[in-house]
């Protein structure tokens, strides 16, 4: 069985590696409820706008609703 760290290291290689928008959104995920990793707003957000950047629908919602979901850090964030 694979822990989620390992878990989460290849996806983040084959995210890297591949340019799969599907594995930008599933590490996006992981870095926003902490799977296998710390919990990182700023990461989950850069790897929503990537898997968006490669036109992979789901990344597009994804990123959407976390701009819903999360307009607090992000005000926060513009105004550091």
């Amino acid at each position: 069985m694979v822990n989620s760290r390992s878990a989460h290291l290849e996806r983040k290689r084959k995210a890297k590696q591949d340019k799969i928008g599907s594995d930008c959104v599933i590490l996006a995920y992981d870095y926003l409820i902490g799977e296998g990793t710390k919990k990182d707003y700023s990461k989950a957000l850069k790897w929503f706008l990537k898997g968006a950047e490669l036109k992979y629908g789901s990344a597009e919602f994804a990123l959407g609703e976390f701009y819903e979901k999360n307009e607090d850090y992000l005000y926060y964030r513009s105004i550091k």
